[in-house]
């Protein structure tokens, strides 16, 4: 059905005809619009349809500005928790880690030369090999845990004990 003009669509929907102005502006569909002079046409069904959907959205959830302002809380958030030093970005620390990730990548290339006699010491003993590579990871978890983020150094090879 074909409304023509503001103000009979207003009556329609029982609002003020600066009501449909307002509308208009959010989205609200004119099939044909006026000029000065000559009034604005509007497909009921189209607008009826707008305006529900207007209205579900309206209490269905979040708007585009409240996801907005969220959004702005999260990152003023995220600041405070930098500036409180409880996050850290990723920046900051990368190049730490791949220090760390290489020098730990090092140490383990070591353990054949570094650990080579000590498993050759146990010769066929099943136990005292299984005990030797146990001590070979529990050195280099050590070394992974107690690493120095201070310095640049290399990690340590842990040494081979017998």
């Amino acid at each position: 059905m074909l409304i023509v003009g503001q103000e009979r669509i207003a009556e329609v929907f029982g609002v003020a005809p600066k009501t449909i102005v307002e509308w208009q502006e959010q989205g609200l569909p004119i099939a044909k619009r006026g000029s000065p002079g000559v009034p604005s046409e509007y497909q009921s069904a189209e607008c009826i349809g707008w305006l529900v959907r207007r209205e579900v959205e309206r209490s269905s959830g979040e708007s585009a500005k409240d996801r907005l302002a969220k959004l702005q809380g999260d990152k003023i958030e995220r600041e405070l928790r930098i500036m409180d030093r409880e996050l850290i970005e990723a920046k900051d620390i990368e190049p730490a880690v791949q220090q760390w990730l290489a020098d730990h990548c090092a140490a383990l290339d070591q353990v054949p030369e570094t650990w080579c006699e000590a498993v050759a010491a146990v010769g066929n003993d099943v136990g005292a090999a299984h005990q030797v590579l146990k001590d070979i990871v529990r050195q280099l978890k050590e070394g992974a845990a107690n690493y120095d983020f201070s310095t640049s150094a290399p990690a340590e090879v842990p040494a081979a004990s017998v």
